[in-house]
Parts: structure tokens; sequence; C-alpha cells
């Protein structure tokens, strides 16, 4: 988790934006931001949350940026950076929707984050919730059904598939 050559503990910040899905992109931003505050809390590293930008008219998160301290920057970068998919039936609906979202980690050092929400990169994961649980990792073909722990922060199963 530390930066082995300034032997000191370092701090990313996670950008969280809602690219596609209206209420569910907004609904899955919310989701993220939670899976990484979680993972943090399970490593015991501090985190804060900058911020998350409420729409008042759809009571939704369009972004959302997650502060880690302790994180190496280049670690979450190579990880998580790019866009996420979830497809998902929401509360109360009875088709299945999708949302797309994209994340971006960079040194604290390095901040602020670009804002434009374009050129996000690659498909790093897919998220199905239901009917068939699913959680793949694009990069690795790692897959996994366990949805409910990936939500709750259980990421370390996909970073150890990496290459």
């Amino acid at each position: 988790m530390f930066d082995d050559a300034a032997d000191q503990p370092v701090s990313c910040y996670i950008d969280i934006v809602a690219l596609a899905g209206a209420d569910e992109g907004h609904a899955f931003v919310d989701m993220m931001l939670n899976m990484y505050r979680l993972w943090a809390y399970n490593h015991h590293l501090h985190f804060q949350v900058v911020f998350p930008r409420k729409l008042v008219e759809r009571g939704g998160i369009d972004r959302a940026k997650l502060r880690i301290d302790g994180a190496d920057p280049d670690m979450l970068a190579s990880r998580e950076n790019g866009v996420h998919r979830m497809i998902r039936t929401p509360p109360g609906k009875t088709q299945r929707r999708m949302a797309l979202i994209g994340v971006r980690v960079c040194d604290a050092a390095d901040a602020p984050l670009p804002e434009a929400p374009y050129g996000w990169g690659e498909q790093i994961r897919s998220l199905i919730v239901d009917p068939h649980p699913c959680v793949k990792n694009h990069c690795t073909g790692f897959e996994c059904q366990d949805t409910v722990g990936v939500i709750a922060g259980d990421l370390d199963q996909f970073w150890e598939e990496r290459t």
C-alpha cells in the first residue's frame, strides 16, 4: 500500500463520474463511492469523501471524489482507471438497466483531477447484479459471483489477478 521508494505513506484521489444510465448511473456512482470507502476501511486506511455533488431534481450523485491516505495511487490507477459497467433491475422496476461510470485515480500531489468525463479508457469491470450475479474483470477475464462482497469492498481478489 505504501510507496517503497519514498518510504512514506502516499495518498490518492479517486474520482467517480456517471457516464450513462441516468438515475442508474447516479446510483452506481453512490455504490462505487461506498465500495471504495469500505475497501479503505477494511485495510485500515484513512479516507475522506471530498464531495458528492447532489442533483436536486433527481436526488442522485452524478460525481464523487474520495481521498484515501496510505493507498498507492499507481497501484489503484492501474487496476481501477477506466469504465465500469453495472446491470441490475432497480428497486420498484421490472426491467434490467445498464449504467456506466468512469473512474480516475491520481496521486494527491497531482490533484485536481481533470473535469471532462470523456476519454475514460478501457472497460475495467462489469457488475451484473441480476438475474445471474457476476462480477468480471475485463483486463484478466477473472470472474466471481459474489456481487455483494465486491460492493462491500472486496476488491483484492480482482487486483491479485491483474498482471
